[in-house]
């Protein structure tokens, strides 16, 4: 072996090695965690393994259905206006992340829908149905922390799976398990860099699956 097939190889040992030890510091809040998913079996007749349950900077569960609207999960002081005139409102560190990946990736990724109270849910779901829109409360608009990014286009979608994680957004409307509403590439929700992180090393099989579909079409 040449010094330069050495290199490579060491090279991507230590990358397999950094991200065994950081997916290896993801398995946290397991106790939370096994109760949400006996508690989902339980409620909705759906087993959600723990490892595919994360529980974001805020403390609110990931991977499941859940009634966000039982918690008060965002103090209003953390809320930021994106635009006033659509009424898109976003919690700070959320926005600051979208910020953040919007500089690094180049797109403009422009928002269609930010939070979404009890009662604008209830009109989307009476108007949509159980397919296209969750029940009202157990939407993730409702956090502050999730965006419909309008128009996303295949190789923007790429370019998230392969980076959004490293900016607190995880795509938690795509890989997801027993939901009946459709997969949504649009959705991304912001979880902190921690939660991301155990979301990614949760679906890192599926995740990569999608990337080398989206990337042998290009």
């Amino acid at each position: 072996m040449n010094f330069f097939s050495s290199s490579i190889c060491c090279i991507f040992f230590y990358s397999s090695f950094l991200n065994a030890q950081d997916c290896s510091k993801a398995w946290m809040h397991w106790d939370r965690r096994t109760e949400l998913s006996s508690q989902t079996n339980k409620e909705f007749g759906v087993h959600v393994p723990e490892s595919k349950i994360q529980i974001d900077f805020l403390g609110a569960p990931v991977g499941i259905p859940f009634n966000y609207s039982i918690n008060n999960y965002c103090s209003l002081s953390d809320v930021v206006i994106v635009d006033q005139n659509k009424r898109l409102l976003l919690h700070k560190l959320a926005f600051q992340g979208l910020q953040n990946m919007r500089k690094a990736s180049g797109f403009s990724l422009p928002i269609n829908f930010c939070y979404r109270s009890y009662s604008e849910q209830k009109d989307l779901f009476d108007k949509l149905g159980p397919e296209l829109a969750e029940k009202p409360g157990y939407s993730e608009h409702h956090l502050y922390t999730a965006v419909d990014i309008r128009g996303l286009t295949s190789d923007q979608f790429l370019w998230l799976l392969q980076n959004a994680f490293d900016f607190g957004w995880v795509p938690s409307y795509y890989f997801r398990i027993g939901s009946k509403v459709k997969k949504e590439t649009w959705h991304w929700r912001y979880t902190g860099k921690l939660a991301a992180l155990k979301f990614r090393c949760a679906w890192e099989s599926e995740i990569n699956k999608k990337i080398r579909r989206l990337t042998s079409k290009k």
